[in-house]
């Protein structure tokens, strides 16, 4: 045992709330979401606040309650009748659910549980001998080839008419869209982007207003500004209705605006699919969600793979499910889709494109986050406190080298938005990688998701696989997992799309490759398994990494030595409590002021340093770099791990 664990000997879990804990905590977050960019400090217009509290009423979710109870049943009966009508087909592959063992991420191997891919996020249940019975024989089977039958071949990726964007124009602002395109995930999706009026009325762009979008029951994601130099949103939805889309402007305060979105086509003749290759071994199919109208009872998916002469039956789901996950596919392998919807006219068909999968993840070890560590993140704006001109990469690696860093966790993306937007960044970033490389410092690609949607976890995957001109790259993937506006949403469908957005990752690298979880600190928080799902994501985790954040409190407060390592060494034991198995923990501690709060001592930095490495942990990554000031520094590089 080193001197240092000898110094801080573990720490029992203090696991009882601290009265006004929960208040601070909100204001850091809101404070350092702020520090980082990614969260705006006004308070929103009073017809905004009111138009969410209207679009969050619940008798959506009751009403959906009923037509997914519905689905599964049916859903139940066609995959059996069909399963025992067909002797010959292929065995299903169908969609799995993987559990890693107890072993250590880089030799552990996956238990796979298969079942039939129902309609998404629909509870299983059992259904009677005399329900199933009665149910297939309302099922008539697909007919054979030499039967008559519809077949409507289109596009993978299909748009509405008119081709042309929608506008609307209201008091000092202007929105465009373009017409709903079908995503891989079986939804329909657009982007908004708002205008603003000069002073001859004309459109101009502005980079760094801040406007809040709407749109009553469809989800609506704000997108970085960057991507089209100007304020802008998704809008996805299933739902074959109009949707207005609703934009106010908050800085500058200049109007606003509602752009009525046509219904996305639900009808027979739309029928198309899409597919997208997420990783290495995961491809998303996704296909137009027919309308009830259209009688649709189930539907049917086969894989053909390039070498392979005939289909293969993978998948049957319900007449409620519009998308499904190979999690079976190969690297460097090519893939073709047919979804088959049973329509009581016969059936109709739809054909993805050819999808070619990803070359395999480089080969990865969790040493490559043990140690010492730093954050780092840059902006392509040049006018941002973050720019990236504003970091040479000789000196930032001289530091991490000076210190005893061993590893840096680089902020490559947000959502779909890569941070190395154009020509000047990706060349500054591959003299940073290969800096980095040279001076034997494992970088660790940073992502930022948005929503588990195929586009965005492909986005994380294709960062952590870039490679420069050289060959150099990236040892991990570290996928900063949290709740809040501009992060994954709030409440359960946060939690859903945490836990399945680690599934999906997990799935697309595959089982050996270092996926990092950066987490909410149950410290900090008192969070358990019902407000974060820690045990969820521990599942397909090589390493969690939990942000605590100790400088809490808003008035003046000296922080003694017992309070930091209380803090740290407890970030480590919850952690792995709530994980639910002996996963890796890394702590994520604090160089910064997060929260007007100070920034922590260099003392600070070597206690949690200590109290970390007797608690358990593999190592620390401080957040940030550019917040480091060179007394912490100097006791960074002070204390040996």
């Amino acid at each position: 045992m080193s001197a240092h664990a000898k110094r801080y000997p573990p720490h029992a879990p203090r696991y009882a709330p601290v009265v006004g804990k929960r208040g601070e905590f909100t204001l850091v977050e809101r404070r350092r979401r702020e520090y980082v960019g990614q969260a705006a400090a006004r308070p929103l217009p009073a017809s905004v606040l009111k138009a969410r509290q209207v679009a969050r009423t619940p008798w959506i979710a009751r009403a959906g309650a009923s037509a997914i109870l519905a689905s599964t049943s049916l859903a139940l009966a066609y995959s059996l009748f069909l399963a025992l009508a067909t002797p010959s087909v292929e065995p299903i592959a169908a969609q799995r659910s993987a559990t890693p063992s107890r072993q250590r991420v880089a030799t552990r191997t996956f238990t796979h549980r298969p079942r039939i891919a129902a309609a998404a996020h629909a509870p299983e249940r059992p259904v009677s001998a005399h329900a199933i019975a009665s149910r297939a024989l309302a099922i008539a089977r697909a007919p054979a080839p030499k039967q008559k039958k519809l077949i409507i071949a289109l596009p993978s990726a299909t748009q509405i008419a008119p081709p042309h964007p929608f506008e609307a124009t209201g008091s000092g602002l202007s929105l465009e869209a373009q017409p709903w395109q079908l995503t891989a995930d079986g939804t329909w999706r657009t982007e908004v982007v708002a205008y603003f009026a000069d002073t001859s009325g004309s459109k101009e762009p502005r980079l760094r207003a801040d406007v809040d979008f709407e749109a009553g029951s469809a989800e609506v994601v704000g997108l970085d500004p960057w991507i089209h130099q100007t304020p802008a949103a998704t809008v996805t939805t299933q739902a074959a209705h109009p949707i207005d889309v609703s934009a106010t402007a908050v800085e500058p305060s200049s109007g606003s605006a509602t752009l009525t979105l046509p219904p996305p086509p639900t009808d027979v003749s739309s029928f198309a699919g899409v597919a997208r290759a997420v990783g290495p071994h995961l491809v998303a199919v996704g296909w137009t969600p027919l309308a009830q109208t259209t009688g649709v009872r189930g539907y049917r998916v086969y894989r053909r793979a390039a070498d392979a002469g005939q289909q293969a039956l993978v998948a049957l789901l319900s007449a409620g499910g519009h998308s499904w996950r190979d999690a079976h596919a190969q690297a460097n392998a090519s893939y073709e889709y047919t979804i088959v919807a049973d329509l009581p006219g016969g059936p109709a068909r739809a054909q993805t494109q050819t999808v070619d999968t990803p070359g395999p993840m480089p080969e990865s070890s969790i040493d490559a986050i043990a140690g010492k560590g730093m954050f780092f993140f840059f902006s392509p704006d040049t006018n941002d406190s973050h720019s990236y001109e504003l970091f040479d990469p000789d000196t930032v690696v001289a530091q991490a080298v000076k210190a005893g860093v061993s590893d840096i966790e680089l902020r490559l993306s947000r959502g779909t938005f890569e941070e190395a937007a154009n020509p000047h960044v990706r060349a500054w970033l591959d003299r940073f990688i290969d800096g980095a490389a040279g001076a034997g410092i494992k970088l660790i690609a940073w992502s930022v998701p948005r929503r588990n949607a195929a586009d965005d976890v492909a986005e994380s995957i294709a960062m952590a696989s870039y490679r420069t001109p050289a060959g150099n790259g990236f040892a991990g993937l570290s996928l900063d997992l949290e709740p809040g506006d501009n992060y994954m949403g709030h409440g359960a469908a946060a939690r859903e799309r945490i836990a399945d957005y680690m599934e999906m990752a997990r799935q697309a690298v595959g089982p050996d490759y270092l996926l990092i979880a950066t987490v909410i600190s149950p410290r900090l928080t008192h969070f358990t398994n019902d407000e974060y799902p820690y045990s969820r994501i521990a599942r397909y985790a090589s390493v969690m990494q939990p942000m605590e954040y100790w400088h809490h409190f808003r008035t003046s407060h000296e922080y003694a030595q017992a309070d930091v390592t209380g803090n740290c060494a407890d970030a480590v034991s919850l952690t792995r409590s709530l994980a639910g198995r002996h996963v890796p923990v890394n702590v994520a501690g604090q160089s910064t002021d997060l929260g007007r709060t100070g920034s922590p001592t260099p003392a600070e930095l070597h206690w949690c340093l200590g109290a970390a490495q007797a608690a358990g942990a593999i190592g620390e990554m401080f957040f940030d770099y550019r917040g480091t000031s060179p007394d912490q520094w100097a006791a960074i590089e002070s204390y040996r791990w």
